[in-house]
């Protein structure tokens, strides 16, 4: 029973990590976005710097959001056992 209790909570805080990443995405990807679409001339320094590190941020939180795909499959299988 202690098992059950331990995955049951581990789920519970793998859901709340991976909503989180999701609103830290969007977030993130509306940025991105208004940097592309409020420059209507020539992109300065900062604002290229930017946007390539909100993408490398973004990318890095795509990678997170499948590890913790896998992690609650993982997880949701013991459960099942």
């Amino acid at each position: 029973m202690k098992d059950i209790d331990y995955i049951k909570e581990k789920l519970n805080t793998l859901r709340v990590e991976f909503m989180a990443k999701i609103f830290i995405a969007i977030a993130l990807g509306s940025g991105l976005s208004k940097i592309i679409l409020d420059t209507t001339e020539k992109i300065n320094d900062n604002q290229q710097f930017m946007f390539n590190f909100g993408m490398s941020i973004l990318l890095i939180i795509s990678l997170l959001l499948v590890f913790d795909v896998i992690q609650l499959k993982k997880y949701t299988n013991k459960l099942k056992d």
